[in-house]
């Protein structure tokens, strides 16, 4: 592994621009051989942004993510990706839109991405594994946070699908108030398209909306009733023109992915 990468994930408080800079004295040989061992035995891989192969992806968000940490097949990068985000709290609208979406969506070559929270997100996750659609979950926290939560089984059946587990926070980070934004920006970056089926005003799915736009990507929403407050903050984006509404599912996704060729489905 790069030792930037080894280096960042055994020092407690380095940060990426210390490493970068050499600002810090290496970690012993202890910590590395202790910090390798542990990538090692979870299959965790790393791209660090002064490599050939730091996928292009990355390098087009803004404040690129210095290192990323991942377990298993990061050439989904390569696919068209659709981002599917959401409340905590969905309602029953909201996952009758995401049944609805995954009727279709495996007609067609795509790869999901959401970032493995409760409700919208969580369900995006189980969803495509029932579809057997290749789905990329990125972490706001540490892997081992997520072994030791309720969330471990969909880690593991992802993982044993081969398809894709990301972070740019290293073992020692905790969550705070800028980690939830920074994991945002991610999401929005990968996507080639993203859809958020509601969302109140002021909801945090709103920051990848807002990261979407900066970045030039197409977003679309599901409108639902002017009285529910899990749509009105789709309602202020759609009235903005900065929400595309899907109203026919099928048309729409045939407008903006390719289908599946026989070639794609052997």
């Amino acid at each position: 592994m790069h030792q930037h990468a080894l280096r960042y994930a055994a020092i407690p408080k380095a940060t990426p621009s210390q490493i970068k800079k050499s600002e810090l004295p290496a970690p012993s040989d202890e910590d590395i051989a202790r910090t390798q061992t542990r990538l090692d035995k979870h299959n965790i891989a790393a791209m660090v942004d002064d490599q050939p192969w730091y996928h292009h992806t990355f390098s087009m968000m803004p404040s690129r993510p210095y290192i990323i940490y991942y377990q298993w097949d990061i050439s989904l990068l390569n696919r068209m990706i659709i981002g599917i985000v959401g409340p905590r709290d969905m309602t029953s609208y909201g996952q009758k839109v995401l049944e609805e979406v995954f009727m279709h969506l495996p007609h067609y070559d795509v790869v999901t991405v959401s970032w493995l929270a409760d409700g919208v997100d969580t369900t995006v996750h189980q969803l495509s594994i029932d579809k057997h659609i290749p789905t990329i979950a990125v972490l706001w926290w540490w892997f081992h946070h997520f072994f030791n939560s309720t969330r471990r089984q969909l880690i593991e059946q992802i993982v044993a699908n081969g398809w894709l587990v990301l972070t740019e926070f290293k073992p020692q980070q905790e969550p705070t108030h800028y980690t939830f934004p920074q994991r945002n920006r991610i999401i929005a970056g990968l996507s080639q398209v993203l859809f958020i089926p509601e969302a109140r005003k002021n909801s945090g799915s709103l920051i990848t909306v807002d990261f979407a736009i900066q970045m030039h990507k197409p977003v679309y929403g599901a409108p639902s009733s002017i009285f529910s407050p899990q749509s009105q903050g789709i309602h202020d984006y759609m009235q903005r023109g900065s929400i595309r509404p899907i109203a026919d599912i099928p048309e729409r996704l045939d407008s903006i992915m390719p289908r599946m060729t026989q070639t794609t489905t052997q």
